[in-house]
């Protein structure tokens, strides 16, 4: 099921997603360096999050939406249907 985009959901032209994305691995790279060890649950959050820091606007959008409805259906249960 296709969900529309969020209002809030800003377009960066090249340039500026650019210089965002390095000031936002400068900082997740600094946040790395007081992690307790390798778990999977750390491994896993690492890729994901290596994942989303690639992705442009609307492709993060649309992630955000899906993992949002993936961890809805996890806390209360797909609905069923009547």
């Amino acid at each position: 099921m296709a969900m529309p985009l969020p209002v809030d959901v800003e377009h960066y032209d090249k340039q500026s997603q650019a210089s965002s994305s390095c000031a936002k691995k400068r900082k997740l790279d600094e946040n790395h360096e007081d992690d307790l060890g390798d778990t999977e649950v750390s491994l896993f959050v690492r890729s994901i999050e290596k994942s989303l820091t690639s992705m442009d606007a609307r492709t993060f959008a649309l992630a955000r939406l899906e993992i949002s409805r993936v961890l809805f259906d996890c806390q209360y249960g797909e609905p069923k249907a009547v």
